[in-house]
């Protein structure tokens, strides 16, 4: 494995551990909160909607709506044709509003892993571009806007 991927693939993991950590105490999954947060920013949407905003299989999002639809936190809506929707209810809206010290603790710990300097936030830009350019050239399809801070097109 080239060296840059093994530092990306080492630093996904460790964050991705670090937000199992924090997100336990809304008891949610890293998974389940970015379905949460793309739900109740953009409200209804349709399944296949949010399978590509969040780069992930159908069977993927289908266990994951289900689960969310037991513990109450989503509403799916019946099968269409062309798919079925789906929305975040008061109960996940509440996880993500309440989320919002975890968001900043994120945000604190990037910023801080960066130094930040007049040239921190170009570094970032230009990291998620790479991120991006990489994972495309791996064959995926769309990268997708999740948070307010990713642009939907490159």
């Amino acid at each position: 494995m080239h060296r840059t991927i093994w530092a990306v693939k080492r630093a996904h993991f460790k964050t991705w551990a670090w937000n199992w950590k924090l997100l336990r105490k809304l008891k949610v999954t890293p998974a389940q909160f970015d379905a949460l947060y793309l739900l109740s920013e953009r409200g209804v949407m349709m399944q296949s909607k949010l399978q590509a905003a969040l780069g992930v299989a159908r069977s993927t999002v289908s266990e994951l709506l289900k689960e969310m639809a037991r513990v109450g936190l989503v509403a799916r809506g019946v099968r269409f044709r062309e798919g079925r929707d789906v929305r975040a209810t008061e109960a996940g809206k509440k996880i993500v509003d309440d989320a919002g010290w975890l968001l900043t603790e994120v945000e604190d710990s990037v910023m801080n892993a960066f130094r930040w300097s007049d040239g921190a936030m170009m570094t970032l830009v230009m990291m998620e571009r790479w991120c991006r350019y990489l994972w495309r050239a791996a064959g995926a399809m769309g990268f997708g806007r999740v948070y307010w801070w990713m642009p939907y097109e490159d």
